[in-house]
């Protein structure tokens, strides 16, 4: 999986910085709850739910009943390891 991003080290892990933008139906977000919410948007970032330390900000609201989002997160090295 490639991700763009840089990266970072704490604690002797390192992390990589996620900030991407994604499209997500209004319908989604009232039909799941936060944890669904959190792992839809970081689909949609990164293809994968590994994403962590989520944030959210809204950018637009489309008159197709969409909703576009800024997603910032980091992504563990280990995890994207075990994921390939």
């Amino acid at each position: 999986m490639i991700i763009d991003g840089t990266w970072f080290t704490e604690d002797g892990h390192r992390y990589k910085n996620v900030n991407r933008a994604v499209t997500v139906d209004l319908a989604d977000l009232i039909d799941n709850d936060l944890e669904g919410v959190l792992d839809l948007v970081s689909e949609r970032a990164i293809g994968s739910v590994l994403l962590q330390n989520i944030d959210l900000t809204p950018t637009s609201i489309n008159t197709d009943q969409t909703i576009q989002m800024r997603i910032t997160g980091y992504i563990d090295e280990e995890d994207l390891d075990e994921e390939e």
